[in-house]
């Protein structure tokens, strides 16, 4: 891997004061959103970057639909090599898939048209294990290519399967030697969820750093060009990152208004921002990759925004920051400069709930499920759901809690998830510890805390690290019952149950 360390300099050197990025800092901290980490670029360096801990710069975060970025440079990449053409017509790409009835708009269909959304395809399909039968199959193609906007998920796992007939190849071992390795992204700290048909979900789940995100982003601040090797074709770049389809349908169906920054059209998997603020590259609960080419800018995000789907309110926070971007160097603000230096060394997510520490009159006895146990797992993708292995697991099959005899502030938890046995130290004192627990599936790395609702309900919050999602179990005793109820903190689990009963 070719990776070359960015330069880091102080903001004031290219035009930024401190003072307006410690404003910036204090908006994206309000109480829409729960930051996880932030990277600013200018001329080519890193001027201010922070990691609210736990997170921290080599830690992997799930990008969402960012991911579609990473897809649709895949593609740019194919159309470079000759692997596939921008007007190369789906049918005859997938011939075996197309239905002998199909209508001219389905006939008609261009990669290029995937790339922004426009295929005219209603409604989205899930990409599950009849893919990509079922998209050619199920979906009814009502438009003409090209002039209606779906923002879906079917068109990018569609250009991943793409890549994956003609190469042989899924989207990461695509990218690693052709992308990845040239830019400096390292690919073993890189994973990819993979739909249950085996090709990339090249929508969504990728997890990567933050400054993968960027260096993405720089790519195509630079045409294409990275330190002297042309990646993307400058064509393709410029077709990416300006409008190639009305977006403007969009303000209804994500909750947004006309004025949003959703209604400003769609390039090939990015998002153009209003007037001349560039393009982005976004994903649900506050994913950011934005480029403001005329201030020659770079801004990544992670966070869990409650805003999901769009996050209207961050960038708007990034707009007003960027009116007080300027072209000269600004003097140096002593005082300021330490108090930002201070502040990000301290940045810290919120603290989980803290309740009275209760009598537990219910430690060291085991509970057994009566049926199928508790969850403790997300299940937010559709292509999970359809995997064999979640339909046979049986969740916490037993459990019992114990009191921390070493720690007041912390609840000791014995339990069984699909057969395997687990201990879990659970603070109570607003903390979180890291477990790692392969039965997630996928993400093994989560976070536990608990708290007290009542003196004879305790909560435990099972947070996954390297994703927007949390969910919360709540463990209700009376006598020799326990019901659990679970519920989603952040996230969506379609399959959430309450009243989960469980006995001595």
């Amino acid at each position: 891997m070719r990776k070359i360390e960015f330069k880091r300099t102080a903001p004031e050197s290219v035009g930024i004061s401190v003072k307006s990025i410690l404003e910036l800092l204090d908006r994206l901290e309000g109480d829409y959103s729960e930051i996880h980490s932030l990277m600013i670029m200018r001329h080519d360096q890193i001027i201010t970057e922070g990691w609210w801990q736990p997170y921290s710069p080599a830690v992997r975060h799930m990008m969402m639909s960012a991911s579609k970025t990473f897809s649709g440079t895949a593609i740019g990449i194919a159309v470079k090599e000759g692997i596939t053409a921008l007007d190369e017509r789906i049918a005859d790409i997938f011939p075996e898939y197309i239905p002998d009835n199909a209508n001219e708009n389905l006939l008609n269909i261009t990669v290029k048209d995937l790339l922004c959304m426009g295929s005219g395809s209603e409604p989205e399909v899930p990409v599950d294990r009849n893919w990509p039968a079922n998209y050619f199959n199920e979906t009814e193609f009502k438009h003409e290519p090209g002039t209606e906007f779906l923002y879906n998920n079917a068109p990018a796992t569609l250009l991943a399967q793409i890549i994956r007939k003609r190469t042989g190849l899924n989207l990461p071992e695509f990218l690693e030697g052709r992308l990845f390795e040239k830019i400096g992204i390292d690919y073993d700290n890189v994973t990819w969820f993979t739909a249950p048909n085996g090709t990339t979900f090249a929508p969504g789940g990728l997890h990567c750093t933050t400054e993968d995100l960027l260096r993405l982003m720089r790519l195509y601040l630079r045409n294409g060009n990275w330190d002297g090797e042309q990646i993307l074709d400058e064509e393709y770049v410029k077709l990416a990152t300006t409008k190639r389809i009305d977006s403007a349908n969009i303000f209804g169906a994500a909750g947004t208004d006309r004025f949003s920054d959703y209604v400003f059209g769609y390039g090939y998997m990015m998002w153009m921002s209003h007037g001349d603020m560039g393009y982005r590259a976004e994903g649900a609960y506050g994913q950011f990759g934005i480029v403001i080419p005329k201030l020659d800018m770079i801004i990544a995000i992670t966070q869990t925004s409650t805003e999901s789907p769009v996050s209207q309110t961050t960038l708007d926070h990034i707009w007003k920051f960027a009116e007080t971007v300027q072209e000269e160097a600004l003097p140096v603000d002593f005082e300021e400069k330490s108090l930002l230096e201070s502040r990000l060394s301290r940045l810290s997510v919120k603290r989980d709930p803290i309740r009275p520490y209760g009598q537990f009159p219910f430690s060291g006895l085991t509970y057994t499920a009566t049926g199928k146990g508790a969850a403790p797992y997300v299940l937010f993708y559709d292509p999970i759901r359809d995997y064999e292995e979640v339909k046979t697991m049986t969740g916490i099959s037993a459990f019992s809690f114990r009191k921390d005899i070493r720690n007041p502030y912390a609840v000791n938890m014995q339990c069984v998830i699909n057969g395997h046995k687990y201990d879990f130290h659970i603070p109570t004192d607003g903390n979180r510890i890291l477990h790692i627990v392969p039965e997630m599936l996928y993400a093994s790395e989560v976070l536990l805390s608990g708290y007290w609702q009542d003196e004879n309900t305790f909560n435990v919050r099972f947070r996954w690290f390297e994703t927007c999602f949390t969910k919360e179990l709540s463990f209700r005793f009376t006598g020799k019952c326990c019901n659990v109820d679970e519920r989603m903190v952040c996230g969506e689990d379609p399959d959430l149950r309450k009243g989960i009963e469980y006995r001595l």
